[in-house]
C-alpha cells in the first residue's frame, strides 16, 4: 500500500510540476516538438514615457518600428492600451497575450508600465514570434 501511495504522489508531482512551471501557451504548444526550418524572432526595450501619446508617436516613428520589429496595427494597439490605462488610480500594469495558429506560427506580447512619481511613465515591452 505504501508503495502504491509513494507511487501516486510522484505522480501528482510530476503532473503538477508540468502543468505549474510553464510559463504560457507558446511554452506549452512547443514542448517536445521537434522543429526544422523555423525563424524566430525576440524584441526587447525599455521607455520613459511624459505621455501615453509619446508612445504612439514612438511605436509609428522609424526607430520605434526597428525596435519593435514590427508596425503590426494589433500589437501598436495592445502596447497603445497598457500606457494609455497607466494612471494614479492604475499605477502598475504587466500583461501578456499569446498567440498560436495551425499553421505553426506563434507571438508573444508582453507589455509593463509603471507610473512614477514623477509623473512619468516607465514602460517596458517584449515581442517574440516564430513560424
Amino acid at each position: 500500500l505504501d508503495s502504491t501511495a509513494n507511487a501516486t504522489t510522484s505522480a501528482t508531482g510530476a503532473f503538477l510540476a508540468v502543468t505549474f512551471s510553464t510559463a504560457s501557451l507558446v511554452d506549452t504548444a512547443w514542448k517536445g516538438v521537434d522543429l526544422f526550418a523555423v525563424s524566430g524572432s525576440k524584441h526587447v526595450g525599455r521607455l520613459l514615457l511624459e505621455s501615453p501619446a509619446a508612445l504612439s508617436a514612438w511605436l509609428n516613428s522609424e526607430a520605434g518600428v526597428k525596435a519593435m520589429g514590427s508596425s503590426d496595427p494589433e500589437v501598436h494597439a495592445f502596447l497603445g492600451q497598457v500606457a494609455a490605462a497607466t494612471s494614479i488610480s492604475l499605477p502598475a500594469q504587466d500583461l501578456t497575450t499569446s498567440e498560436l495558429s495551425v499553421s505553426g506560427s506563434c507571438r508573444e506580447l508582453r507589455a509593463r508600465a509603471f507610473l512614477l512619481h514623477s509623473g512619468l511613465t516607465a514602460f517596458e515591452f517584449s515581442l517574440v514570434r516564430a513560424s
